[in-house]
């Protein structure tokens, strides 16, 4: 017969279940998307009310659904995906928010709010989401036809395509800085778009099986996040390819830009601007810089040569008109002469008649000596000049 187990033996046994069950607790949490509860869509909505974004509570989907471990909750942030306005008269683009939850799934605290459409001619719809991923239907609000255009967003990131492989180093790290700051992730959110060839009557999305389930009237199309580009002929899909970026100044700005906004970034740009050109003025008088030679240049010339201005036959035709008088004291050679354009073979000149071109310069700022504006003149009888689009 065993002997029955004291109250000294039972205390490893009770100390392991206890801390198995810490573990569980502190780790525990399920990573299966799923619909979340009303109450935190609502505060969620509300706490974006704050901001300014005007958001569709019952479209809040999220990635990570309750209940969460200690230390999960605590570390990490929960991702959620949800159809909102910044004002009352424009269209709905998709915002990615990050949030913090606690164990039981409570909103505590909402993080940053990424626009992933930006759009201003189309209405994005709510959206559905997966394990990893989201897609959404949108609605041209130029036109009455139904949606028939369908987005996939996964979290996988963007992948580098051949132009990608043979960009810089500083260009990858441009592009990884871009991404971080319109979604909150350095790799990106990799994005493929479906269209189906004839717009149906009612469009619909669905998750089945992980898989999204795409119900256009009569057809259903099933799309596997994990194969998004195997689709059936009704429907087109493209990839669109990674945005190199440009040169460091104007990424710098596009960057600041879009933290400050367009109408303090007009103000960043006056400033620096400003700043620019009283560095340039002072140069130009340490240096006695008249911009002669830069304009010598411009003209094809070596040297600034005097032009003759050539009297018209008929006085009463006025052109070229008399010339302009210089504002500077210091006047250049040629400055304000108009100089005939006769000696180019593709301008026509009449017999009698004055040149058909003529063009000369004109420095305008007494501060800034070398700054100069170039003017064009043309005989009207002899050429016209239409506005042409593109």
């Amino acid at each position: 017969m065993s002997q029955a187990r004291t109250p000294q033996h039972r205390r490893p046994a009770m100390a392991l279940a206890a801390a198995a069950a810490l573990v569980a607790a502190l780790v525990g949490g399920g990573d299966t998307p799923g619909a979340s509860s009303a109450g935190r869509d609502e505060a969620l909505a509300i706490a974006l009310a704050k901001r300014g974004l005007i958001a569709d509570a019952r479209s809040v989907v999220w990635l990570d659904v309750p209940p969460f471990g200690v230390v999960r909750a605590a570390s990490q942030s929960a991702l959620a995906f949800l159809r909102a306005v910044p004002g009352e008269q424009e269209p709905h683009d998709i915002y990615l928010v990050t949030a913090k939850l606690s164990p039981e799934g409570v909103l505590l605290r909402t993080g940053k709010a990424f626009n992933l459409t930006e759009t201003s001619a189309v209405d994005e719809l709510a959206p559905v989401a997966g394990a990893g991923w989201v897609a959404f239907s949108e609605r041209n609000m130029l036109g009455d036809e139904p949606p028939r255009t369908v987005r996939l967003l996964k979290l996988s990131g963007e992948a580098a395509g051949d132009d990608e492989e043979q960009w810089s180093r500083l260009e990858r790290v441009q592009a990884g800085l871009t991404r971080l700051q319109q979604t909150g992730r350095v790799a990106g959110l990799a994005r493929v778009t479906y269209e189906l060839q004839t717009a149906p009557k009612q469009l619909l999305l669905q998750v089945q099986d992980g898989k999204l389930l795409v119900k256009a009237d009569g057809e259903q199309v099933v799309i596997d996040p994990l194969q998004p580009l195997s689709v059936p002929d009704s429907m087109t899909v493209e990839v669109p390819p990674a945005r190199r970026p440009g040169n460091l100044i104007t990424w710098s700005v596009d960057r600041v830009r879009s933290v400050v906004g367009s109408e303090a970034m007009q103000y960043v740009k006056a400033i620096a601007y400003t700043a620019k050109d009283a560095i340039r003025a002072e140069q130009e008088d340490v240096t006695d810089n008249t911009g002669a030679d830069s304009i010598a240049e411009d003209l094809g010339q070596e040297t600034l040569e005097p032009a003759t201005r050539e009297i018209p036959v008929d006085p009463e035709i006025g052109f070229p008109p008399p010339p302009l008088t210089p504002w500077l004291k210091r006047v250049l050679p040629g400055e304000g002469k108009w100089n005939a354009k006769s000696d180019d073979p593709f301008i026509h000149t009449l017999p009698g008649l004055p040149p058909t071109f003529v063009t000369t310069f004109i420095r305008g700022d007494r501060r800034r000596q070398a700054t100069r504006g170039y003017i064009a003149l043309w005989d009207p009888r002899l050429v016209q000049l239409n506005m042409m689009a593109g």
